[in-house]
């Protein structure tokens, strides 16, 4: 069986990789980007440093300028998985740099794209989330790429009070109706993580996202919508626990007087 396992990690990570990549891309051409993602993958296993880096970079223009329906539909994956490779190769972060450089000028200066925003993540939310912070704060408050970062930087951004901000760019009614359906799709697929598990798809992130969005609403005096989030919370979860959330975050708008409505 470990020899089995050791020729398989050899054909997959090993100089046999690199061979299938270089011969698949003469095949399909220089152009075509998902053979060029894959001689980069193999080039960075095989520990070719330099010539993995130079093909990430190929991909990642060709990503960041959505060339292809192959370079968008791949983007958040490469982004990931030049995050990854990153870690572990100075050169890789420089490569990193370059692409947030380039991806940041664009959606300053050419186009606001909040898909590419939200595939920029794959690289802030693992090791730059301040660079994000910085470049969201230089976005026009109309831009739509902001609605990409949205989800990585909601927390900071509501523990800073920009409540205003946040509610421009979701409508907490519509995010609670949303993040149920996923939790209740995850509950099916997925029960253990959908009730006890974190991040989206779960019960502690339909509270979580629920309690600052009514703590915003009543901080910006929006009384009836922060009512209505309220009731829909507690339908969904009257655990003691969350009753006592719901006071913390009302307590901080200085309105428990919605609980008694």
């Amino acid at each position: 069986m470990h020899l089995v396992a050791r020729e398989l990690r050899s054909q997959l990570t090993g100089e046999d990789a690199v061979d299938r990549a270089r011969l698949n891309l003469r095949t399909k051409g220089r152009d075509d980007f998902f053979s060029r993602e894959r001689l980069a993958s193999a080039l960075r296993h095989a520990g070719h440093i330099e010539e993995a880096v130079a093909e990430y970079a190929w991909c990642a223009g060709q990503a960041v300028e959505a060339k292809t329906l192959a370079a968008k539909s791949r983007r958040s994956k490469l982004f990931a998985a030049i995050t990854d490779f990153a870690r572990e190769n100075p050169a890789a972060d420089n490569l990193l740099n370059g692409i947030l450089d380039d991806a940041e000028t664009s959606l300053l200066k050419e186009k606001d794209d909040p898909l590419l925003a939200r595939d920029l993540t794959q690289i802030y939310q693992k090791s730059k989330k301040a660079r994000a912070k910085t470049f969201f704060n230089q976005l026009d408050k109309e831009s739509r790429a902001r609605h990409g970062l949205l989800d990585l930087l909601f927390d900071d951004l509501v523990a800073e009070g920009r409540y205003q901000e946040v509610l421009k760019l979701i409508d907490p009614l519509e995010a609670f109706k949303g993040e149920v359906k996923r939790y209740q799709r995850n509950r099916i697929l997925r029960p253990a993580l959908a009730e006890h598990g974190k991040g989206r798809g779960t019960r502690s992130f339909v509270i979580q996202r629920s309690l600052a969005l009514t703590q915003a609403l009543a901080e910006t005096g929006e009384t009836a919508k922060a009512s209505t989030l309220m009731k829909n919370l507690l339908e969904f979860d009257n655990r003691e626990t969350t009753q006592q959330a719901l006071r913390e975050s009302l307590g901080k708008a200085g309105r428990l007087d919605l609980i008694q409505e």
